[in-house]
């Protein structure tokens, strides 16, 4: 199978969530540029879905956001 790097993307969805203490970014990536990808019979798109969070806490009595914290 291609590496990530080499994912030709046509189309990508990037929204973003917020609540229970994160923010999460999920990215979906649609192609059907398939060159190099195994013969897979009927296959004739690829998806790809990766997803980035981040946690967030808020400092104690003064309502203030903390610095986000990456997560994965």
């Amino acid at each position: 199978m291609r590496s990530k790097g080499s994912f030709q993307a046509q189309q990508t969805v990037l929204p973003i969530n917020l609540g229970h203490g994160w923010i999460e970014k999920p990215t979906v990536s649609i192609t059907d540029q398939l060159d190099g990808i195994p013969d897979f019979p009927g296959l004739r798109t690829l998806i790809r879905v990766e997803s980035e969070r981040q946690i967030y806490s808020r400092l104690l009595g003064s309502g203030e956001q903390s610095a986000l914290c990456p997560y994965r």
